[in-house]
């Protein structure tokens, strides 16, 4: 596929285009629900949609929710937004072959959803462009011991910011107010139909600051995070075996 296709979907298109594939799901984490609140208004709402199913199902758009729903690869993005953490972000993206799909739903159930068809090298690039954008936080990238962060943060008060330590530093970051948080993982090789634990990072958006990914094992990386920089560290975690 050279070029790309998109398509955008109130939740009734989204929903009754979906089950027209013989799929009778919507994987994780978008959750569409019709706007139909009883089977009267259910089956109205099919009957207008009709002819437009039957012109918006395209081979393309089969290829892609068959892709949503089996992959080879998943990337899922959840994330919240907000002073109280009120408004989800919900990004799904999933590969076969060479072939790669996105899929952002809009704030609420009732949002809007977009999906997009393209070739897998973009697959990543669409991932972060559906996650809202924020700049890079000023703060150097940092790595500790994750016991050490963990450890009791009274030093985060009581030391002077030369003397802070390392984790005294990725402490009072992570405690700083947010505009957003979310969490991306990453599962491969689903085809091959053995379970394998979904690879993780965080990221934070850090309120009059900016955004930083966060990958929490043994150690603990705080990265601030450009676009380029969050593609590079979701490549990382599908290479990761």
């Amino acid at each position: 596929m050279e070029r790309g296709v998109n398509w955008t979907f109130t939740p009734d298109q989204f929903s009754y285009a979906w089950e027209t594939t013989g799929l009778d799901w919507h994987p994780y984490p978008l959750s569409v629900w019709p706007t139909a609140q009883t089977e009267d208004e259910r089956a109205q709402h099919l009957r207008e949609l009709k002819p437009w199913v039957e012109r918006a199902v395209t081979a393309d758009l089969e290829v892609a929710f068959r892709i949503l729903a089996q992959p080879d690869l998943r990337i899922t993005v959840f994330g919240l937004e907000g002073p109280d953490e009120s408004r989800p972000i919900r990004v799904l993206a999933a590969s076969e072959g060479r072939t790669g799909v996105v899929a952002a739903q809009q704030e609420g159930r009732h949002g809007k959803v977009w999906v997009s068809l393209g070739q897998l090298n973009t697959l990543l690039l669409r991932t972060v462009a559906s996650i809202p954008p924020e700049p890079a936080g000023r703060e150097p990238a940092r790595t500790e011991r994750l016991s050490d962060v963990q450890r009791d943060g009274r030093d985060v008060i009581v030391t002077s910011v030369a003397t802070k330590s390392v984790a005294a530093q990725i402490r009072q970051l992570a405690a700083k107010p947010r505009r957003r948080t979310g969490n991306v993982l990453v599962a491969t090789r689903l085809s091959e139909g053995i379970e394998r634990p979904d690879r993780i990072l965080s990221w934070i958006d850090v309120e009059g600051d900016g955004r930083y990914i966060i990958r929490a094992r043994e150690e603990v990386d705080v990265i601030p995070a450009t676009r380029d920089v969050f593609v590079e560290q979701i490549r990382r975690l599908i290479r990761e075996e």
